[in-house]
């Protein structure tokens, strides 16, 4: 039997079509079932051996800790399985790829040093959805810091903080809670904290535009009235 040239033509460009067909989905499924990495929080260690955490804030906000301490200067972006991350201004980029729970990419600074890094799903839940944790609004919490300063922080529900130590109350603060994670900012920003809530009990780490670091806790208290000191 013989078969005409428009035929094998015919059969070649509907086998070279299903292929295609085959490789755009097989892309898009790889692309849908790729993690967002927003409201989570990303652990591993670079090239040169130091400890970094990433928490990927839902506003584009990217807090990172680091060998230096916490710090809440930077951003980031995903498109797809792709991530960026820019650090203090962009005195340091990341770019990498995602790849079920697990990130890896190359870094770079201002001072053209290059370097590696990775990264891995940390096992606890996304802070954006632990519904779980109530707010914190109303509420009163006391607490010490490592440099033995005695704290009382009352979270008003407008976003202001009041807090009280040992010269004094004040009421120039704000605070902002996502899920289990809290921040709170003092004198105009002066001094800032970051932490994570676990039932009655937070912590974290503080840092002032000093450049001083320290960490930080504190316990709710069962009623809403602050002390004068």
């Amino acid at each position: 039997m013989k078969i005409s040239a428009k035929n094998i033509f015919i059969s070649a460009l509907l086998t070279w079509a299903v292929g295609l067909f085959m490789t755009i989905f097989a892309q898009n499924a790889r692309a849908q079932s790729v993690i967002n990495v927003s409201g989570t929080t990303w652990v591993g260690t670079d090239s040169d051996g130091d400890y970094y955490e990433y928490s990927f804030q839902a506003d584009g906000a990217l807090y990172y800790k680091s060998p230096s301490g916490f710090w809440t200067n930077g951003t980031w972006k995903q498109d797809g399985s792709y991530i960026f991350m820019e650090t203090n201004k962009r005195y340091s980029e990341y770019q990498g790829q995602i790849s079920g729970t697990h990130m890896e990419g190359k870094a770079w600074n201002i001072k053209d040093k290059h370097w590696t890094w990775v990264a891995d799903l940390r096992n606890s839940p996304p802070s954006s959805s632990n519904v779980a944790v109530p707010s914190v609004s109303g509420t009163t919490w006391y607490g010490v810091d490592s440099i033995d300063n005695h704290y009382y922080y009352e979270f008003r529900p407008d976003g202001t903080l009041r807090y009280t130590y040992e010269t004094g109350s004040f009421t120039d603060g704000t605070w902002k809670q996502d899920g289990d994670s809290i921040y709170m900012s003092m004198n105009n920003k002066y001094s800032e904290r970051l932490g994570r809530i676990t039932g009655t009990h937070m912590e974290g780490n503080a840092w002032n535009i000093k450049d001083k670091h320290w960490t930080w806790a504190a316990d709710m208290k069962s009623s809403a009235t602050v002390p004068t000191p």
